[in-house]
C-alpha cells in the first residue's frame, strides 16, 4: 500500500515539473510553433569550413597518378597502334584540351560581366575568347548533339572528312583556319556597299558637325572611286557618331536595316546590347594590343585579328598584317564608348578597297563598280 501511494506521488511530481517547464517556455516566447531564429554569426558560411583533410589526400594522390597513367597508356598507344591513328588521336585530345580550356574561360567572362565588371579589367586571351568561342560553338554544336544522340557514333567520320564545316578552330590547322576565315569574309563582305549606301542617306543628319560631315563626305568619295582609307582620314569623323546627339545617333529606331548592316558586315547578330558588348571587347582587345604589342601575337593569332576586323590576310606577310592592324589600332586609340560606333564603321572603311578583299568581292559588286566609273 505504501509503495502505491509513493509511486503514484513521484508521478504527480514528474507531472508537475513538466507542466510547470512547458508554461515556463510559453510565457518565453508568443510563438512557440516558430523556430527561433539564429543568429546570423554564429552560421558558418561554406567558405569559412575548412576542406577535409581526406579530399585534399584523395585530390593531392589521384591528380598526378592519373596523369602518369595517361602517360603510360599514350605511350602504348603510340607503341601499338598505327602511326597516323595516333596522330589523329593527338589531334583530338589537343583540341579538346584547348576547347576546355577556352569554355572555362568564356563562362568565367560572362559571369563577370553579369556581375557588372569592366571590360579593361580582362585580358587579351579573355576578351578573344568572350567575342569568337559563342561563334565558334554555332558551327560544332550540331555535330555534338548528334555524336551524342543514341547510336550517334556513326557521325562520327564525318568529324575528319569535313573538319571546316563541323569543327571549331581549335581542332583545325592553320590552312584550314585560314580557309574557313576567308568564306565567312567572303559572307561579310555582301554587306560593305550596303553600309555605304546607308551612310549616304544618314550622313544629313550630322550636317551640324562640319568637320565629320566633310570627312565622310570624303570617304564616300574616296571608296565609289576605288582609294584606299586611312586611319588619319577616319579619326576626325568621331564627332559624328557620338551618341551626346539624340537626333544623330547611328542606332536609332529610323536606321535599324542600317544597325543590323553594320552588325552583319562584323559578323555579329542584331541584338543591340550584345552587338555593343561585342564592339566594346574588340576595343579593349585593342588596347591590350597596345600594351603588349604586336611581336607578342603569334602568326595565327595576327592572322586570325586581321579576320575579325574585316582583313582577307591570305597570301599578305606579317609586315603587311601589322602595318594594318597599326591603321586599325590608331582609330580605336580615338575611340570610347560615347562613338564606338565609328569602329564599326572603320572595318568598313579601312577595308572597303583592300585589295585582298577585292579579290574576294561578290561579282555584282564589280558591275556596281563599274556603273559608277562610267558616270
Amino acid at each position: 500500500m505504501l509503495s502505491r501511494r509513493i509511486l503514484l506521488l513521484n508521478h504527480v511530481a514528474y507531472r508537475n515539473t513538466i507542466i510547470r517547464c512547458c508554461s515556463e517556455k510559453a510565457s518565453l516566447n508568443k510563438f512557440p510553433h516558430v523556430a527561433p531564429v539564429p543568429n546570423p554569426e554564429e552560421i558558418p558560411h561554406d567558405h569559412d569550413r575548412p576542406v577535409p583533410v581526406k579530399r585534399k589526400i584523395r585530390t593531392k594522390v589521384t591528380t598526378p597518378l592519373f596523369a602518369i597513367l595517361l602517360n603510360r597508356f599514350e605511350k602504348l598507344l603510340e607503341q601499338t597502334v598505327p602511326r597516323k591513328v595516333f596522330q589523329k588521336y593527338s589531334w583530338a585530345r589537343d583540341g579538346m584540351i584547348e576547347l576546355k580550356d577556352d569554355t572555362k574561360i568564356y563562362f568565367d567572362v560572362s559571369k563577370r560581366i553579369s556581375k557588372g565588371d569592366e571590360f579593361s579589367t580582362f585580358t587579351r586571351k579573355e576578351l578573344s575568347v568572350f567575342n569568337q568561342l559563342p561563334r565558334e560553338m554555332k558551327k560544332a554544336a550540331p555535330l555534338i548533339v548528334l555524336c551524342a544522340a543514341p547510336m550517334g557514333f556513326f557521325f562520327l567520320p564525318m568529324m575528319f572528312m569535313f573538319p571546316k564545316y563541323t569543327l571549331s578552330s581549335h581542332f583545325l590547322t592553320d590552312q584550314q583556319l585560314r580557309e574557313v576565315n576567308t568564306r565567312k569574309l567572303y559572307w561579310r563582305l555582301h554587306c560593305f556597299p550596303n553600309v555605304m549606301d546607308c551612310l549616304k542617306i544618314q550622313i544629313r543628319l550630322i550636317s551640324d558637325q562640319q568637320e565629320a560631315y566633310n570627312a565622310l563626305k570624303s570617304i564616300i568619295i574616296k571608296t565609289e572611286e576605288g582609294c584606299e582609307i586611312y586611319a588619319f582620314e577616319i579619326v576626325p569623323t568621331a564627332r559624328g557618331f557620338s551618341i551626346d546627339h539624340s537626333e544623330n545617333s547611328f542606332w536609332n529606331t529610323r536606321s535599324k536595316l542600317y544597325s543590323w548592316q553594320l552588325a552583319n558586315s562584323f559578323g555579329m547578330g542584331r541584338n543591340r546590347m550584345k552587338v555593343y558588348n561585342q564592339i566594346m571587347a574588340v576595343h579593349y582587345t585593342d588596347m591590350c594590343i597596345v600594351k603588349e604589342g604586336l611581336d607578342a601575337l603569334t602568326d595565327r593569332e595576327l592572322q586570325t585579328a586581321c579576320y575579325v576586323r574585316g582583313l582577307n590576310a591570305d597570301g599578305l606577310t606579317r609586315e603587311e598584317q601589322e602595318d594594318f592592324m597599326k591603321e586599325w589600332l590608331e582609330v580605336s586609340l580615338h575611340t570610347n564608348s560615347a562613338n564606338i560606333n565609328m569602329l564599326l564603321h572603320t572595318m568598313v572603311f579601312l577595308n572597303y578597297d583592300a585589295p585582298t578583299n577585292v579579290k574576294i568581292m561578290p561579282r555584282w559588286f564589280w558591275k556596281k563598280r563599274l556603273r559608277i566609273s562610267e558616270h
